[in-house]
């Protein structure tokens, strides 16, 4: 069921007053050296990644790279994608005797030491998990010829989730209660709530696009926007219909993509620099404050993505070069209370009447 919004929301505009990115210096940043490549950290500091010796796998705290086990029958296919906060590994298996482009495959999530696995709609299905809850329900996208649909797996059953004119849609997040992300649409995305069999549009007023890429416990959500077609990308949050956006400072015409956000209330994401020079920047934002992570790779590599963020505020991400791709993993994790914030934030607000109505996927990094 589609509902359309119309109603009043409270809009809060962050005006970073900075000619500069200001270093993060409540955060230490650590390089890996026994990963290429990282997707994620949970709480207790297990962090799922990739080596050059072991493709897929989870380095734990001691620093030994495993992996889950498999039940019999199938083969470890594209691998571990991810792993939640509170430490639910998720990923995809192949079974043999596929097809050879999309051979059958499941996706799996490893939750309490207990492995399930699902299909889906077909097998011959790809399916990505990009979320579970701690109820057990994973949310994300699967493809096949001509089709990117939604879905949400919950107790056994496998539901497909489109745009209210059939457009194709990505889950990206999930809470116990709500699921969140966005559906392609002309001119551009549109994000959606989805709850109890309702589908909600979401979109920044006065956007052009909008995708939502996370949602917290208490039900914030965060994600991106455009205000011009082809534009610069801006991160916002909402709460409750109270909406504030901010922007990255990484050099001339920064796009600017919020990706995640932790039960603290942390929202971590990416800054790129369109023309005119720049590096690709990380930042944290909280209590309407924007910093950036002190990171420091060495020539050629910067920053490729973000890939993670736990509740106790550990980050985690990829450095590299375009060329070549993930060469380096980084953690950065809280050393000191939050400081004075460099970066200064004003916000003005003021009550806006705003409707959505009407129906590419644009901007939006996804997580590995």
């Amino acid at each position: 069921m589609e509902l359309s919004i119309i109603g009043h929301g409270v809009i809060c505009l962050a005006l970073l007053v900075s000619s500069s990115p200001a270093l993060a210096s409540q955060y230490s940043i650590t390089y890996l050296p026994e990963l290429t490549s990282v997707k994620g950290i949970d709480d207790s500091g297990r962090i799922v990644g990739t080596s050059l010796s072991n493709f897929h796998g989870v380095l734990d705290i001691n620093g030994t790279l495993s992996l889950p086990p498999l039940p019999s029958g199938y083969e470890l296919g594209w691998g571990l994608s991810g792993v939640t906060p509170s430490g639910t590994l998720y990923g995809g298996v192949y079974i043999p005797g596929g097809a050879v482009d999309h051979p059958n495959s499941a996706a799996f999530f490893y939750q309490g030491g207990q492995f399930t696995y699902f299909q889906g709609a077909s097998s011959s299905d790809l399916k990505i998990i990009t979320d579970v809850t701690n109820q057990g329900e994973a949310v994300g996208w699967y493809v096949r010829p001509g089709l990117y649909a939604a879905f949400v797996y919950s107790q056994g059953q496998f539901t497909t989730l489109l745009g209210p004119k059939n457009e194709f849609a990505f889950a990206e997040s999930a809470n116990d209660q709500e699921v969140v992300g966005y559906y392609n649409s002309t001119p551009g995305d549109k994000g959606f709530i989805y709850q109890n069999g309702r589908f909600e549009t979401f979109v920044v007023p006065g956007s052009t696009s909008t995708q939502i890429t996370a949602i917290s416990k208490d039900g914030t959500i965060v994600g991106n926007y455009t205000t011009s077609l082809g534009g610069p990308n801006h991160g916002f949050s909402d709460k409750d219909g109270i909406i504030n956006t901010f922007d990255a400072n990484c050099g001339a015409l920064t796009y600017t993509t919020a990706l995640y956000i932790n039960d603290s209330g942390l929202i971590v994401g990416e800054g790129f620099p369109g023309f005119g020079g720049g590096s690709p920047c990380a930042f944290v934002y909280k209590d309407n404050t924007l910093n950036y992570l002190p990171l420091d790779p060495g020539q050629p590599y910067q920053l490729l993505s973000i890939t993670g963020v736990n509740d106790n505020g550990d980050i985690v991400g990829n450095l590299g070069t375009e060329q070549l791709g993930d060469q380096e993993v980084f953690l950065a994790a809280p050393s000191t209370p939050v400081p004075e914030p460099k970066t200064s934030v004003f916000l003005g607000c003021g009550i806006l009447v705003f409707t959505v109505g009407g129906r590419n996927r644009f901007f939006r990094h996804r997580r590995s």
